[in-house]
């Protein structure tokens, strides 16, 4: 009976993981996964084994039409014995709610995945706990957690030759993402070598966009080229692959450098793939950043109207997104600080009901007998200590509370963030708009051309600019005032709008001046700073 049983196991798995080879093979492979999973409606073990099949690259390109199906199966996770499966199930809803990017319940999950690798003791599952860990904590913003946790996987990825590949990847790219650039050359060059050892079109194709990243980043823009180059050679062969991230990464950094060299009707070709992935992908940021570069394009082109509905709409998801995020996080704050103050309330509550109780019978056992009466002593005495005791965690309790105010304080910080964001947006698009006007007027309209560029210089603008800037970058002025006294007000607008980590196009239109003049206040500011020549201006400011 029991090899009958695992016969018909075996059979099952076979047929679900044929099953799942069928439905990945074609156009329509969403849709059968799909089909095969309600075929199986009533005979969960089986649509359990078959769940835990999905490849992962489908779960990257349809999480929101898989979410259902995985979800049904997560829930019901307690019932589950075999620790693989679970394990399985489990990675599986971290990668939905990873590609829906929604770190805050990836994160926990990734946590749980760590607990069942150390029962089961399988590298490959500590890899990929590790790992998953590390994207979690990258999507919430914590990228030196990335780096540790990254770090902590790579070790166990050397069970197979691709997914040592990947983990090489992906410390590169995480070591780009804290300007370390040696060390994401030293992994992105054992990153490739691995992929192309393995053979993994998937892993050779995110080794070169991560590489064609990593030449854009250190301006080798040929080489960026080359490896872009190499990711449409592959991605034309390998149709499946052709929707993915890499795509998008590597349409963006082609579609910036053919706008440098001035070859627009590519740049715009590779920037509308990107749009095209991001729209499907729903995946609003990278979509708001795509919009942002056709903005410059078009600008660039001297289509002014088209740049600028391409810069709105950039606008808009932003503080779509934004919005939306600081709506959560207030509703989460106020909700926590709501419970615990009942919290509270109940303590106090119950402290002084008992409290009470206790001392009605203390007064009931003083007419009794002088035996009462030393009993009643004793209870008091134990009854004080326990009031102390109350008393200290009412404390911890109000210690709590404080807490919580102090997170809204945080929000009221990354509001004031918000509020200069919109005020820079607003002064960016109104500086933009006056800057194309006046290059447009005709040389003999001098007068009108000083007009507007007075305009775009306006005192108040800066006055209020400066104002809201102070709010969130408190002594900013002050400590730049303290080191360099004789800095002008367009020198101290300049590093400003560093410390804001604005680029050179942005802060030529913010200033109404030439590319080639903030190139020269660089240097100007760099000389009264008195900064040698291997400090960097950008992170010496930063960290002011």
């Amino acid at each position: 009976m029991k090899f009958k049983k695992r016969f018909i196991v075996c059979f099952v798995w076979l047929l679900c993981s044929l099953h799942v080879v069928i439905a990945q093979s074609n156009a329509d492979d969403v849709v059968q996964i799909i089909d095969s999973i309600k075929i199986l409606k009533n005979k969960p073990a089986q649509r359990l084994a078959y769940v835990t099949t999905i490849d992962h690259l489908y779960i990257e390109l349809y999480a929101p039409e898989l979410y259902t199906y995985v979800k049904k199966e997560f829930d019901a996770a307690d019932k589950i014995t075999d620790l693989t499966i679970k394990y399985d199930l489990f990675h599986l809803m971290e990668a939905i709610y990873y590609a829906l990017s929604d770190y805050e319940k990836a994160a926990p999950i990734a946590y749980d995945l760590l607990k069942i690798a150390q029962q089961t003791e399988n590298p490959k599952h500590f890899y990929y706990a590790y790992s998953s860990i590390a994207a979690d904590e990258a999507g919430l913003g914590n990228n030196y957690k990335e780096i540790e946790f990254l770090l902590l996987a790579h070790p166990y990825a050397s069970y197979h030759i691709a997914v040592a590949a990947k983990s090489n990847i992906e410390l590169s790219s995480a070591f780009m993402a804290i300007n370390d650039y040696d060390k994401a050359k030293k992994y992105i060059l054992a990153g490739i070598e691995k992929a192309l050892e393995s053979e993994d079109s998937y892993h050779i194709i995110y080794a070169y966009a991560v590489m064609a990243d990593y030449c854009y980043e250190t301006d080798q823009y040929q080489e960026a080229l080359a490896y872009v180059k190499k990711v449409d050679s592959i991605a034309t062969v390998n149709t499946h692959l052709y929707d993915s991230r890499d795509i998008l990464e590597t349409s963006l950094v082609a579609g910036s450098i053919y706008i440098e060299k001035e070859q627009f009707d590519i740049a715009e070709n590779y920037l509308q793939k990107a749009l095209t992935f991001t729209t499907k992908a729903n995946d609003l940021d990278s979509k708001a950043q795509t919009l942002e570069i056709l903005s410059e394009l078009e600008e660039t082109k001297g289509n002014y109207a088209k740049s600028l509905t391409y810069f709105k709409e950039a606008f808009a998801l932003k503080d779509s997104v934004f919005s939306d995020e600081a709506r959560k996080e207030l509703n989460r704050l106020k909700v926590t600080y709501e419970l615990k103050k009942k919290d509270a309330e109940i303590v106090i509550a119950q402290t002084n009901e008992e409290f009470s109780k206790k001392q009605t019978w203390y007064l009931l056992g003083i007419g009794i007998t002088l035996i009462a009466i030393l009993l009643l002593s004793l209870l008091y005495s134990r009854s004080k200590l326990k009031a102390s005791k109350i008393a200290s965690e009412l404390t911890n309790k109000e210690n709590k509370l404080n807490q919580i105010e102090i997170e809204n304080l945080a929000l009221e910080v990354q509001l004031k963030n918000k509020e200069l964001a919109d005020l820079f947006l607003h002064q960016y698009e109104k500086a933009q708009l006056l800057t194309n006007v006046i290059d447009n007027i005709d040389r003999s309209n001098d007068a009108l051309k000083e007009n507007l560029q007075e305009q775009l210089n306006k005192s108040e603008d800066w006055t209020n600019f400066k104002l809201h800037f102070d709010k969130v970058h408190e002594g900013f002025f002050q400590k730049l005032n303290t080191i360099a006294s004789n800095l002008t007000t367009k020198d101290i607008r300049y590093c400003a709008y560093i410390r804001m980590n604005l680029t050179s196009k942005e802060i030529a239109i913010m200033l109404g001046i030439s590319h080639r003049t903030v190139q020269g206040i660089r240097g100007r500011v760099r000389k009264k700073l008195g900064l040698e020549s291997s400090e960097d201006l950008v992170l010496y400011l930063m960290n002011l």
